[in-house]
This record gives structure tokens, sequence and C-alpha cells, in this order.
């Protein structure tokens, strides 16, 4: 019996490709192919990993904030005064 793959993807992952469009290992190597980017392949990649990672370190510790914001908008969308 055939068994379908499966693509797990975490979230991190799922940020990365929502803010550049690929996953972060086929966009290493999409930098790597590209002359222009080659020299500086690793180094960009990892730019853009350190300051994915960090605003996600930011909202997770402050979800609660963030949350609570949210809350509070929709309470006054709902309420006029």
């Amino acid at each position: 019996m055939a068994r379908k793959a499966l693509l797990r993807i975490n979230s991190f992952e799922y940020r990365y490709q929502q803010e550049y469009g690929l996953l972060p290992d086929y966009d290493l190597d999409r930098l790597h192919a590209d002359p222009a980017t080659s020299a500086e392949a690793s180094r960009i990649w990892q730019s853009r990993i350190d300051s994915l990672w960090s605003r996600m370190k930011y909202e997770h510790e402050h979800r609660h904030e963030f949350e609570h914001q949210r809350l509070m908008q929709e309470l006054c969308k709902e309420c006029p005064f």
C-alpha cells in the first residue's frame, strides 16, 4: 500500500516563507546560486534568520500585551462610546 508524503513546516519556517517567499533551505540555495549574492549568501541568510528569530521572540514574550490590545480594539469597535 502506498504511503503519502507528509511535509511538516514549523512556525519559524512558515514565518520565513511568508516574509521571503521560500523555505529557509531553498532561500539559501537561491542566494548561493545568484552570482551577485553568492559571496555574501551565508551572511545575508543568517541576518534574515537572526532578525526573524528576534522578532518572533519579542512577540512571544509580549503575546499577552498584544492579545490585550487586540481585545480592546474589538471592544472599541462594538461600543460606540
